[in-house]
C-alpha cells in the first residue's frame, strides 16, 4: 500500500473507530452522518487498487454493518470492532 494514498483514510478510520467505540461504551446509537462517513471510508478503501484481501474482507463486514440506517448499540459495538481491526491493518509496519 502507498502511505500517501491511505493517510487520509487511515486517519478517518482511526477517528471513526474511537467515536464508534465511545458510542458502544455509552450504549448510544450512531447518527446518520456518522454512518455516512463510515460508508465513505468503505468506498475510499474499495476504490484503492493497492488494498489487500484482509482489508477488503473487513470493508465488506463494515459495509454489511452500516447498511442499516439505525443500528442498535450492539450493532454500533460491532462497527467499532471492525473499524478497530481496519485501523490496526492500515497502520504502517
Amino acid at each position: 500500500m502507498v502511505d500517501d494514498q491511505l493517510a487520509d483514510v487511515r486517519s478517518a478510520v482511526s477517528v471513526l473507530s474511537e467515536m464508534f467505540g465511545q458510542c458502544a461504551d455509552c450504549m448510544v446509537r450512531a447518527d446518520p452522518a456518522d454512518l455516512e462517513r463510515c460508508r465513505a471510508v468503505c468506498e475510499a478503501l474499495r476504490a484503492m487498487s493497492t488494498v489487500d484481501d484482509r482489508i477488503l474482507f473487513l470493508v465488506g463486514q463494515l459495509e454489511a454493518l452500516v447498511r442499516d440506517q439505525d443500528p442498535s448499540w450492539g450493532g454500533v459495538g460491532a462497527i467499532a470492532l471492525v473499524l478497530g481491526d481496519l485501523d490496526a491493518a492500515l497502520r504502517p509496519v
